[in-house]
């Protein structure tokens, strides 16, 4: 009994960390442009996400260093050719603390957490997001959460 239970742990975590990982293994499994437009661009994927910036929607709201705000479209994929979903992600940035921040469609700030911990962070998917749009706008990593060889993929 006790074997089994470590084995369904054992899967589980392998499961797990294979989700976290797919968020980094861009090449060979998730295309770079979606359908090859290159205004679709490939930010991230976590388990049943796998999400594409739209270039062309950027807005930069605020240019105030060491703080910015930037908005940007993000497109949901269904095996990444078909667009199931769409909304505006706002995000807000402080450079010299490192944090970022959600802004939701009710005025709310609420902390990214990149590790997806602590009672008012969102996870990872929203802190995938926002370092794709801030290094869209800036070509500078944020969180710098991505392989370097993720960067160079985009310039």
């Amino acid at each position: 009994m006790l074997k089994k239970i470590f084995s369904a742990i054992l899967a589980l975590s392998i499961l797990l960390a294979g989700s976290v990982v797919m968020a980094y293994n861009y090449q060979g499994h998730f295309p770079k442009y979606l359908n090859g437009d290159k205004n679709y661009i490939f930010c991230g994927a976590y388990r049943t996400w796998v999400g594409y910036a739209v270039r062309n929607s950027l807005n930069v709201e605020r240019y105030n260093p060491p703080n910015y705000i930037i908005s940007i479209d993000i497109v949901n994929t269904h095996n990444c050719i078909k667009i199931t979903g769409r909304g505006t992600s706002r995000f807000a940035y402080d450079w010299e603390s490192k944090q970022a921040y959600e802004i939701e469609e009710n005025g709310d700030w609420t902390l990214l957490d990149p590790r997806g911990k602590g009672p008012r962070s969102v996870g990872f998917k929203e802190a995938l997001e926002a370092e794709m749009t801030f290094y869209l706008a800036y070509k500078k990593k944020f969180y710098g959460i991505y392989p370097d060889d993720f960067y160079e993929y985009y310039d």
